[in-house]
């Protein structure tokens, strides 16, 4: 009897190290993907070009916003020439309708937004052409020179997010990207997440 268990338990250790060898095997490519991953996530501030989001209220019935249009215009082809990747929104807004022009661009949610920033900024009323640069600087949006040395500033301002890898399924990896809001002036922090296989 006694023979018969240490067989036994010779058999179960054997089985119990091949399987821990296989599963080690098998996590050995998570692993090494997960470093890979936090590698290149580590060296992204080495060669990431600084994302600067710029926002143009305008509207087609204001006469002083062709100019500010023109300038968002000149900024896409910009885009190719600094380290700083713009992201350019032209928000045609609705108050300037029914004043002898419709906008057959204006949305209710830009003029929204914008009066949201009115309030953030504490302006008297909104305005076009108004240039918002990241959430937290404004200017008049035909001021070329302003512009430009807002989107220097934002630029050089560092924004943080966190990253987090998740192993969501075998052989899936989740990726989220969590940006602090506080430096857009959200006050809820924006969450991106995707399935990398």
């Amino acid at each position: 009897m006694g023979l018969e268990r240490r067989i036994s338990e010779a058999v179960t250790n054997q089985w119990a190290a091949h399987l821990s060898t296989m599963r080690a095997a098998q996590s050995l490519p998570r692993l090494i993907l997960v470093l890979v991953a936090l590698s290149f996530i580590a060296a992204l501030p080495l060669f990431a070009q600084q994302v600067v989001v710029v926002e143009l209220f305008t509207s087609e019935g204001c006469s002083n916003c062709p100019p500010a249009d023109a300038l968002l215009g000149q900024l896409s082809k910009q885009r190719d020439t600094t380290s700083t990747e713009l992201i350019l929104l032209g928000e045609h807004v609705e108050y300037w309708n029914g004043q002898g022009w419709n906008d057959r661009f204006s949305g209710s949610a830009f003029t929204q937004r914008q009066y949201d920033y009115a309030k953030r900024f504490h302006l008297a009323s909104a305005y076009t052409p108004q240039m918002v640069i990241d959430g937290h600087l404004q200017t008049v949006g035909g001021n070329a020179p302003a512009v430009q040395k807002l989107i220097a500033d934002a630029a050089h301002t560092p924004k943080t997010a966190a990253v987090t890898l998740n192993f969501v399924a075998p052989g899936k990896l989740q990726i989220s990207v969590e940006n602090a809001g506080a430096i857009l002036g959200h006050s809820t922090p924006r969450e991106r997440r995707g399935a990398a296989e």
